[in-house]
């Protein structure tokens, strides 16, 4: 929270704070002898008695920045400004168990596997496996896991049954579809990988033309691959335009009887056009999506439609109309996500996942029809069940259980309320998952004291956590399902503490949606900003201003304004940016008490007067900072907090570039902390939270200004903290006075 809408210009007053410059810290980024590094990956307990990760005691080695000179004194003090470094969080909500979010049985081998998006793991378990009610947890066979193994929010698994090869479909942050043999443990480096898109999601195998099929959800495509592929390989055909009727296209299965595939929607969507340049330029990868690149993106088109099933020609190329789609209020669907086809009974298994069930579809039936069976019930034990395979040598369903850490066994054909015949758990059993996954701008709810957290990937919502929750914490409310028309990018949040609202913003969709701010469940927001007037595009990030009735999104490097209140197709007010003022554009926070505008993004923050516009200029600029993923600002000490990435992070990796681990989970992230009057190269008056600190993948970041706490989230962690920051919301006067102590 930026606290804009505490202020009106006019009515508070605020006499100028003088510029703050800065000096080197002296110390560069690279390692040294002594440094701490990350020397285990567990899965991640309490803070206290138990530590999050083991490290080797070091001092905090800081960015480096220009000298300033004779300002230097007005920073704080060395001494300071490292204790603050150091400080731990006062809490950390973490869920430590692993959340299935795909499933697949190898009968060959009586094994089954389960990706977990939560700790990054490949989980390989005995098929008939029993565990001890007195046991925390079942014990996998093997675990695949760490930054050499390229695997991270994986959302399908496909087992090779000659060979027992698993191959793993990474949906965020490394992408690339990663294979490893079936002796595979530990932080293995994959034995083969093939590059594939952000966004890529289920899988299914034509065994007999050893071809694999990739659904991607940003841009409603399947890929096409052999499945010997490697990282010199790519996509033999592409399946993919508006005839398809596919949006946000998630779980996919294949008849080998009727060479179809059957491919499950959430139903947003946008047009694309293919371009013919690929990333910088380059040569355009064969059989790449449509839209992988943001000017082959059509602004204004996005679209919420129904959940679906569309039911296309195995063998098609290109734009091709489904052959059947099942979709309609009679179908049940609420985010369809994982599916299986029974080939000899000619039957379709969803899952369900909002609606927490597995539907049994004939696969003749078309339009706004029931199943013909449903598997749902407490006695299940299922809860946001993600996925479903069919074990046809055992006569077995297998269900991934992605909200409370189980993957459950049932007899094929099982419908109503029916138990599990076997249970694998990854957690007590009692125990329902946090939910925390790639959560990106958090925002805070000062209404309610509460946080709010965005996820995607496997399970996309707005969680709101109490403002004290620690440890694996569940949220005391969520909004999700698909009413709520949120889905795969949930990348930012804005709660409006005047007028109680919250607003989020659609990537796939191109919208910006308002909910209630008491918003729970399966609700639809009461305003969406969509359509051709809105000049929206790839729009995943927001801001608002609830003072003066504005909110505010971006496209194409412009800043879009709203007035609050519009609601459909509605063209801006106005805009700043464009071809004659380019300024790199990652966040946004208006500042009412000094009626500024502030944006970064690349390696400058930006300071504008707030009502800017067209090919205005800034007042100052703060260069030669890394930009990370959230801002925050607090206009009456006029400072400004930043999330600070590692160096390489995966944002700056081509489509075909190497991971590292360093680019993966960096130790030098961190947060920082500007002044708005600062201009040129100004070294951060604090960091908090490293660098060496708790951070790896810092995404989203708000203030608590009433606890005087800073909240930040990391994507590599799936985690939130919030830390002690009393410095930051010092005035000039307070800071004297600490600083004298």
């Amino acid at each position: 929270m930026s606290f804009r809408q505490m202020f009106r210009p006019g009515v508070i007053g605020c006499a100028a704070l003088a510029a703050i410059a800065a000096v080197t810290l002296g110390i560069g980024w690279h390692s040294s002898p002594g440094e701490a590094r990350l020397v285990a990956f567990e899965p991640m307990a309490s803070f206290g008695a138990n530590e999050t990760c083991e490290w080797e005691t070091a001092m905090p080695q800081f960015p480096s920045y220009a000298a300033a000179g004779a300002a230097a004194a007005q920073l704080p003090s060395a001494d300071a400004r490292l204790a603050v470094a150091k400080r731990p969080p006062l809490t950390f909500i973490q869920d430590p168990y692993p959340n299935f979010s795909s499933i697949a049985v190898d009968p060959v081998r009586n094994e089954i596997v389960m990706t977990d998006e939560n700790r990054f793991r490949i989980m390989v378990y005995d098929r008939t496996a029993v565990t001890p009610a007195s046991a925390e947890a079942t014990t996998p066979k093997r675990v695949i896991n760490g930054l050499n193994t390229h695997t991270q929010y994986a959302s399908d698994v496909y087992i090779d049954q000659p060979t027992g090869d698993i191959y793993v479909i990474n949906n965020d942050t490394v992408h690339n579809t990663t294979i490893y043999g079936r002796k595979a443990d530990g932080d293995s480096p994959p034995d083969r990988e093939f590059p594939s898109p952000y966004g890529n999601f289920g899988a299914a195998v034509d065994e007999s033309r050893q071809e694999m099929y990739l659904t991607l959800q940003h841009n409603s495509a399947i890929m096409v691959y052999k499945k010997s592929s490697g990282m010199k390989d790519f996509a033999t055909r592409l399946i993919q335009g508006e005839k398809t009727q596919m949006g946000d296209p998630h779980g996919i299965a294949f008849d080998p009887k009727n060479r179809l595939l059957y491919v499950a929607n959430y139903g947003t969507r946008h047009k694309v056009k293919m371009g013919t340049t690929g990333q910088g330029g380059r040569p355009r990868i064969p059989n790449w999506p449509a839209g992988n690149y943001g000017n082959e993106i059509i602004k204004g088109t996005g679209e919420f439609d129904l959940p679906s099933i569309v039911v296309l020609p195995a063998d098609a190329v290109g734009d091709v109309a489904p052959l059947r789609v099942i979709k309609g209020p009679k179908t049940g669907f609420n985010w369809p996500t994982g599916v299986a086809f029974d080939p000899e009974r000619q039957e379709l298994y969803v899952a369900n996942q909002a609606g927490g069930e597995i539907l049994v579809f004939r696969a003749d039936q078309q339009g706004d029809v029931a199943p013909i069976r449903v598997l749902k019930g407490p006695k299940t034990l299922m809860k946001n069940p993600s996925d479903v395979f069919l074990d046809f040598a055992n006569n077995e369903m297998w269900v991934a259980s992605f909200g409370n850490h189980k993957a459950l066994a049932f007899r094929l054909g099982a419908s109503g309320d029916t138990a599990p015949i076997r249970i694998v758990r990854g957690a007590p059993m009692n125990v329902d998952a946090t939910l925390i996954g790639n959560p990106y701008n958090i925002t805070y709810d000062t209404k309610r004291e509460e946080i709010l957290v965005p996820s995607c990937v496997a399970h996309p919502r707005i969680a709101a956590f109490p403002r004290t929750a620690d440890k694996n914490a569940l949220p005391v409310r969520s909004i999700e399902g698909s009413n709520t028309k949120l889905n795969r990018t949930v990348h930012s949040l804005f709660y409006d503490e005047i007028h109680d609202e919250v607003v989020v913003p659609s990537d796939i969709g191109q919208g910006v949606m308002t909910f209630r701010g008491a918003a729970n469940g399966n609700e639809a927001p009461i305003r969406v900003i969509s359509g051709p007037k809105t000049m929206l595009g790839k729009t995943s990030k927001l801001s608002a201003d609830p003072v003066n009735n504005e909110l505010i999104a971006w496209s194409g490097g412009v800043l879009l304004f709203f007035d609050r209140l519009a609601n459909g197709d509605v063209a801006p007010k106005r805009t700043l940016g464009g071809p004659n003022n380019r300024f790199s554009i990652a966040n946004v926070e208006v500042d009412n008490l000094h009626n500024l505008l502030i944006v970064s993004g690349g390696d400058t923050i930006s300071i504008f007067n707030r009502t800017a516009s067209g090919d205005e200029k800034p007042l100052r600029v703060i260069t030669g900072v890394n930009v990370g993923a959230d801002m925050a600002v607090y206009p009456p000490s006029g400072k400004i907090a930043l999330n600070i990435p590692g160096p390489g992070g995966d944002d700056e990796r081509g489509e075909t570039g190497a991971f590292t681990p360093e680019g993966l989970a960096s130790d030098k992230a961190h947060i920082g902390v500007w002044s708005i009057f600062d201009n040129g190269n100004v070294a951060p008056m604090w960091t908090i939270a490293g660098p060496q600190g708790l951070l790896r993948q810092p995404r989203g970041l708000v203030l608590d200004a009433k606890n005087k706490n800073i909240i930040v989230s990391d994507k590599f962690l799936n985690g939130v903290a919030t830390y002690h920051f009393p410095e930051l919301f010092d005035t000039p006067a307070q800071q004297t006075a600490r600083a004298s102590r």
